[in-house]
C-alpha cells in the first residue's frame, strides 16, 4: 500500500501546487545549501521571503527533482504519519541513493512531536540522504540540532546582484519602497494582490498574540519609534530584535531605534488580521481593538498622515467609534487638507452613527464644497448648525456650505443670526449667551456678502477679535473669492465695476489676512492656501493692492496641487461607482439596497461631459443640453476656451495666456482682462446646482479638467489617423467621407481672424487634413478602389488649393478611374494657380501625369 512519503515522490516533475510557482534561480544560496550535504538544511523565515522558491531551486539544480520527495506540512497526512513513526521507516526503505526529502511549511510543533521529526531527519541522514526544511519563525523548534545549516529571513533578502537583474520598472517600483522591505523577494517578484496574500500567511504564522499585536501597530503607522515596544520581551528575547530578525519587511532598525514597514493599507492589513483580531482584543489596553486603532490613528494624526488616519479609523474602528473620531478630528482634517479620505470615511458610517453626531454632517457639507460635489438633497442641513460651539468652529464650517449658491440663501443666515441675537440679549450674561453672539457675527459675515464686499469686510474685521486664525482666514476667503467673482461677472456684462467705493475696510481686511498668514506661516495648511488664493484673486481683480509675501504664495502652491489631485480622485471614483452601480444591482437585488453605510449621494449623476467642439465654430454643450452661444458673445471668451481646449488638459500660465490674449497690453491690464474674461467663461459653463468642475485654476496657470471634456479634436486625430494608417472600420470609407463633410467640414474657429496662435493652429490643422486627404487617395489607387478616391482626392483639393501633391493625387484617381478629361482639366487648374500665385511651374512630376493622359489618347478609326 502507497504510503504519504513515496507518494510525495516527484518523479521528474513540480508537485502540483507549485506547478505554476514562477521561479528566480538564486545561484548563491544554492551554492551555500550545497556546502554541508550531511547535516539538515533549514530555511526558516516568514511567508513571503521565496523559501519555498530556494526549496524548489536547490531541488531542480541538484537532483533535476528526481529521486526528490515533496512533503506539504500543512496535510493532515504529514502529522498522521509523524504521529505513527510511518516518515521515518520508509526513509529507510528508500533504495535510491542519493535522495532529497523537503519538508515545506512544517507546521508549530509540540515537544513529542519535534522529538519524532528529529528522528525522522536523522534517518533521512543516515539512509544517505539530504533534508531541507521550511518553516516559519514560529515553527523553528528545533534549535537543539547544532550541526544544521540555518538560513533565516535576513540571509534570503536579495543581493545587490540579484536587484540589478530585476526589470527596470520593477526596481523602480522597489525604489519607492522603504529600504528594509525593498529587497524581500515576495515584494521584487511577485504582483500587490500576492503581496497581500502573503501578509494574510503572515499574520497566521505568528503565534504569540503580543508579537502579532506588535506587527498590526507596526504595519498601521508604517513608520515610528521602537519606545513602545523595546521594555517587553517574548522568550527572554527583546521584541525589538525579535522583529528585526524575523520580519525584514517591518524594517526594524535598533540602532536608531525607528521602524519603517513595507506600504501595505490599512484595509489590507485589516483583511489580513481581521480572523484574529477577536484574540488580539485580550492583549490590548481596554479589552478592545478599538482602543489601539484609536491610539494608532491619533498618533498618525499627530505626524501628519491624515490620509492614513482616516484609513484606519474607516478599516478597524467600529461605526459609532468612527464617527466620534471623525467629529473629534474634523478641524484639523480641513486644516490639512485632507478632504477626500474624510468624506470616505463620513460615506462608510451608517445613518444611525451619522445621526449619534449631528455635526458631521456640517463637515460633510463644508468637504462637498471644496471637492465640487453637488449638494446632497437626501440630507438637508439645518438653517442652524445642530451643536452650541464658538464661533471659531462655526464661521470655519458655515463659510463654505454657503459656497452652495442658492443652497443657503443670505436672507436664513440673517433670519439665524437674528435668532441667535435675540437669545443673547437674555441679560444673563452666561456662556451660552456669549457664544450665541459670536454665532450671530459668523452668520452675519456670511449674509452680508450678498450685500458687497465692503459689508462682508466690515463684519469680518469685527469677528477678528473674536474667531480662530484657521476661521478667520477660510471665512475670509470666501468673502475674497465671491466678491472678485462678483466683479468679474459685472465686469464681462459691462455692467458698472463691483467694488467702487470700497474703501478702507476691504484693504483692512486683506490687511489683516497677511498678517495671520505671517503670523503662523504652516501651522495650518489648507486655510493658509485657500487665503493665499483669495488674496491673488483680488488683487488680480483690481480690488485690493495687498499682495502676499512670496515665501508663503509658493508654500501654498503644493496644498493647491493636492486639492486639485483630491478632486480628480473624488470625480473618477464616483464615475466608476456609477459605471458599477446597475451590475451591484443586477447582483444584490434588494439586499443590496438594505446596505445604510453605501453614501446617497454617490449614486447621483454628477459632472456631465462637456464636449467643446471647435471646428466650423464654437458649439458647446453640457451633457445631452447645448449653451446657450449667448454665453459666449465676447470673441476673447471664447478664444480663451479654444486655447485652453486646444492645450489638451496641460497647464497655461498665467502670463502665458495674457501673452497670447492681449500681446500689446500691459502685464496688470492684460491679467485684469484676463480675470474677467475667467469669470465670464466660468460662469457659462457653470452646472445647475453651482460650480464648474471643467475649469481648473491653480495659483499661476489654468487648465480644463481634460478627464471631463470631449472634444472634435478627438474625432479629427482619429480620422487623420484611419487616413493614413489603417483601413476603416465601422462605415468604411464612406464613413470618414460622412465624417469630413459633416463635424470636421469647417475650419477651426473660423470666427478668429485676428489671434496669431489661432491662426497658426488653423494652418497647422488644415495641412494635416490634407497630408492625411492625400495619401488616403493615393492608397485608394494603388488598391483600385478609384471611385473612393476620387471622393478624398477631390476633398483635398477643395480644402487647399495650393497643394499640387493634392492636384497630383486627384489626376491619379481621375486617370485611373477613365476620366482624362477631367484629370486634364485639374492639370490646368494646378498650373494655373501655380503660375498665378507662386511664378513657377508644376513639377516633372505633374507634367509626366498629364503627358500619360495625352499619350493614351488613341486616333479615330475611319
Amino acid at each position: 500500500m502507497p504510503t504519504y512519503v513515496s507518494q510525495s515522490a516527484c518523479a521528474g516533475v513540480r508537485p502540483p501546487h507549485l506547478v505554476s510557482l514562477s521561479l528566480l534561480s538564486r545561484p548563491a544560496h544554492v551554492s551555500r545549501l550545497l556546502r554541508e550535504r550531511r547535516v539538515p538544511r533549514f530555511i526558516v523565515a516568514p511567508a513571503g521571503s521565496g523559501k519555498t522558491s530556494l526549496a524548489l531551486d536547490y531541488a531542480e539544480t541538484v537532483f533535476s527533482l528526481r529521486n526528490v520527495f515533496w512533503l506539504d506540512g500543512k496535510s493532515p497526512c504529514f502529522l498522521r504519519d509523524l504521529d505513527n513513526g510511518t516518515i521515518a521507516r520508509k526513509v529507510g526503505s528508500i533504495s535510491e541513493k542519493p535522495f532529497l526529502l523537503v519538508v515545506d511549511d512544517v507546521p508549530v510543533l509540540d515537544s513529542d512531536r519535534a522529538e519524532r521529526f528529529e528522528a525522522a531527519i536523522d534517518a533521512v541522514i543516515d539512509a544517505g540522504g539530504e533534508m531541507v526544511v521550511a518553516c516559519a519563525p514560529d515553527a523553528d523548534v528545533f534549535a537543539r540540532q547544532t550541526d544544521r545549516v540555518l538560513l533565516d529571513a535576513s540571509d534570503l533578502l536579495l543581493s545587490d546582484d540579484e536587484f540589478d537583474a530585476l526589470a527596470p520598472a520593477a526596481q523602480m517600483a522597489l525604489a519607492q519602497m522603504p529600504r528594509g522591505s525593498r529587497r524581500v523577494a515576495g515584494f521584487a517578484w511577485g504582483a500587490p494582490s500576492q503581496a497581500v496574500l502573503r501578509l494574510e500567511l503572515l499574520a497566521a504564522e505568528v503565534s504569540d498574540p503580543r508579537e502579532r499585536l506588535s506587527v498590526l501597530a507596526m504595519l498601521l503607522l508604517g513608520e515610528g519609534g521602537l519606545d513602545e515596544w523595546g521594555d517587553i520581551t517574548l522568550d527572554g528575547e527583546p521584541l525589538a530584535s525579535r522583529l528585526r530578525k524575523r520580519y525584514p519587511l517591518l524594517g526594524v532598525e535598533e540602532d536608531l531605534g525607528s521602524f519603517e514597514s513595507a506600504p501595505f493599507a490599512p484595509a489590507e492589513v485589516h483583511r489580513a488580521f481581521r480572523s484574529h483580531l477577536a484574540e488580539l482584543a485580550f492583549c490590548c489596553e481596554g479589552k478592545s481593538i478599538d482602543g489601539l486603532a484609536e491610539r494608532v490613528a491619533d498618533r498618525l494624526m499627530a505626524q501628519g498622515r491624515c490620509e492614513r488616519a482616516c484609513g484606519v479609523a474607516q478599516a478597524f474602528l467600529a461605526q459609532v467609534k468612527r464617527a466620534e473620531w471623525l467629529a473629534r478630528n474634523a478641524s484639523e482634517l480641513l486644516d490639512r487638507g485632507c478632504l477626500l479620505p474624510a468624506s470616505d470615511l463620513f460615506g462608510s458610517l451608517t445613518r444611525a452613527a451619522r445621526a449619534s453626531r449631528k455635526e458631521l454632517l456640517v463637515d460633510q457639507e463644508v468637504r462637498s464644497a471644496y471637492l465640487e460635489f453637488p449638494p446632497d438633497t437626501a440630507e438637508e442641513p439645518p438653517d442652524a448648525p445642530p451643536f452650541r460651539g464658538s464661533c471659531d468652529a462655526v464661521a470655519r464650517l458655515l463659510a463654505q456650505v454657503a459656497r452652495f449658491h442658492g443652497r443657503w440663501m443670505p436672507e436664513a443666515f440673517e433670519r439665524a443670526a437674528e435668532a441667535l441675537e435675540d437669545a443673547r440679549c437674555d441679560g444673563s450674561g452666561s456662556r451660552a449667551s456669549r457664544q450665541h453672539g459670536d454665532l450671530a457675527r459668523a452668520y452675519r459675515v456670511i449674509a452680508a456678502a450678498s450685500q458687497g464686499c465692503a459689508c462682508a469686510a466690515s463684519e469680518w474685521l469685527s469677528l477678528r477679535e473674536k474667531a480662530g486664525r484657521s476661521s478667520l482666514l477660510l471665512l475670509g476667503a470666501w468673502v475674497l473669492e465671491a466678491a472678485a467673482e462678483r466683479k468679474g461677472e459685472e465686469a464681462a456684462a459691462q455692467a458698472e465695476p463691483f467694488g467702487i467705493g470700497v474703501g478702507r475696510p476691504l484693504d483692512d481686511m486683506c490687511a489683516g489676512m497677511v498678517g495671520l498668514l505671517c503670523d503662523g506661516s504652516g501651522s495650518a495648511p489648507f486655510p493658509e492656501a485657500m487665503a493665499c488664493r483669495a488674496l491673488g484673486l483680488t488683487l488680480e481683480s483690481g480690488l485690493s493692492p495687498v499682495r502676499v509675501p512670496p515665501g508663503i504664495a509658493q508654500g501654498c502652491h503644493g496644498v493647491e496641487l493636492g486639492l486639485y489631485d483630491q478632486r480628480r480622485r473624488a470625480l473618477a471614483a464616483r464615475a466608476e461607482e456609477r459605471r458599477d452601480a446597475p451590475r451591484r444591482q443586477r447582483r444584490g437585488g434588494a439586499a443590496e439596497g438594505t446596505r445604510e453605510r453605501i453614501d446617497a449621494a454617490s449614486a447621483k449623476p454628477w459632472a456631465p461631459v462637456l464636449t467643446v467642439n471647435l471646428f466650423g465654430g464654437l458649439d458647446v454643450s453640457i451633457g445631452s443640453q447645448k449653451v446657450s452661444p449667448q454665453r459666449f458673445a465676447r470673441q476673447k471668451t471664447k478664444t480663451l476656451l479654444a486655447l485652453l481646449v486646444l492645450n489638451r488638459g496641460h497647464e497655461l500660465t498665467r502670463d502665458k495666456l495674457v501673452e497670447l490674449l492681449w500681446p500689446e497690453s500691459s502685464v496688470e491690464s492684460g491679467r485684469r482682462n484676463l480675470y474677467c474674461n475667467w469669470s465670464s467663461l466660468k460662469k457659462a459653463l457653470s452646472l445647475e446646482g453651482g460650480g464648474c468642475p471643467y475649469l481648473v485654476r491653480q495659483q499661476q496657470a489654468l487648465s480644463v479638467d481634460s478627464s471631463l471634456i470631449a472634444t472634435d479634436l478627438e474625432l479629427f486625430d482619429d480620422v487623420c489617423h484611419a487616413l493614413l494608417f489603417e483601413k476603416p472600420g465601422y462605415g468604411g470609407w464612406a464613413g470618414l467621407h460622412g465624417q469630413l463633410s459633416t463635424a470636421l467640414s469647417g475650419e477651426l474657429l473660423p470666427s478668429e481672424e485676428s489671434n496669431l496662435v489661432i491662426l497658426r493652429l488653423r494652418s497647422q490643422y488644415r495641412d494635416r487634413l490634407v497630408d492625411a486627404l492625400v495619401c488616403a487617395t493615393n492608397r485608394l489607387v494603388d488598391s483600385g478602389s478609384f471611385a473612393e478616391a476620387l471622393w478624398f482626392g477631390r476633398m483635398a483639393v477643395s480644402r487647399d488649393a495650393s497643394r499640387e501633391d493634392a492636384y497630383v493625387a486627384l489626376m491619379r484617381a481621375q486617370i485611373g478611374a477613365g476620366q482624362r478629361k477631367p484629370a486634364m482639366d485639374t492639370y490646368f487648374s494646378c498650373r494655373r494657380y501655380l503660375a498665378d500665385n507662386l511664378g513657377i511651374n508644376p513639377s516633372l512630376e505633374t507634367i509626366n501625369l498629364y503627358n500619360s493622359v495625352i499619350l493614351s489618347e488613341e486616333p479615330y478609326g475611319f
